[in-house]
């Protein structure tokens, strides 16, 4: 599994960062992001976050102090989830960093850059706007996908995602969709709901996310809910043989066969 997205340009800030704030926001990219006992982690050395003046943040989301391969240590007593993100952060890994010379933000190279619109929007709203930092500009998005592309934009107004492709797969929400995948394989059900709800609201023209959103509501019991998201997902899906699969299971989904 994996969906890439490759980016072409970069965010422009009104004045470049100061190296503290630069610092800061580049181990920001490099350590995994992970849940942690904030009480726990806030006793831990952090000097890069100590010298912009952050707490630890709630679930210990803006420590940067963590130790081994680009902040990867799984057996730290403060980590309660490896594989789960902070609150309010998208994924395990942030893909927007400075650039060199501290002007702006860019995103390095091709890869599984999952949650590109709402951690630069975290970023923005997190750190730059209270640091006093504007972010402006436009860059170019082209999915694994051939109709995902178009192109993001960062003005005053707020920060928007404006697809060219039509309705399709997406990295926003693809990584909760992943995490959902797996969580339901797990039997974790509410996690597994509260994953498809993410990419679902984040991946609002892939019908996919749309369609598992449904089906987590089905599985706790809210059928009504359920039906309207799995038929907005048909709706959404392009493809007709796989609109005719979704069709299909719906109609099975709706008038079980009862065993006799």
């Amino acid at each position: 599994m994996g969906y890439g997205t490759r980016f072409e340009g970069c965010f422009t800030l009104d004045h470049p960062l100061a190296p503290a704030h630069a610092a800061y926001l580049a181990a920001f990219a490099d350590t995994r992001r992970v849940k942690r006992d904030a009480a726990l982690t806030a006793e831990r050395p952090d000097p890069v976050r100590a010298a912009v003046g952050l707490a630890v943040g709630p679930d210990g989301g803006y420590f940067v102090g963590a130790a081994g391969d680009l902040g990867q240590e799984p057996g730290a007593p403060d980590v309660v989830d490896y594989n789960e993100p902070p609150g309010g952060q998208p994924h395990l890994w942030c893909c927007w960093r400075p650039t060199a010379d501290g002007g702006g933000l860019h995103v390095e190279d091709h890869g599984y850059h999952y949650g590109y619109v709402p951690w630069l929007k975290l970023l923005e709203a997190q750190f730059l706007r209270p640091w006093g930092y504007a972010l402006s500009g436009e860059v170019g998005y082209q999915g694994d996908h051939e109709r995902d592309h178009g192109v993001i934009v960062a003005t005053s107004a707020g920060i928007q995602r404006r697809p060219a492709g039509g309705p399709t797969i997406n990295g926003n929400g693809y990584g909760k969709y992943e995490r959902g995948m797996f969580l339901r394989a797990m039997g974790e059900a509410e996690k597994a709901f509260m994953a498809f709800a993410y990419a679902a609201a984040w991946s609002p023209e892939w019908s996919e996310a749309i369609w598992q959103h449904g089906i987590a509501f089905g599985q706790a019991g809210e059928a009504e809910e359920a039906f309207v998201l799995l038929d907005r997902a048909i709706a959404l899906e392009p493809d007709p043989a796989q609109r005719d699969t979704m069709i299909n299971t719906l109609a099975r989904i709706k008038n079980p066969v009862q065993a006799p």
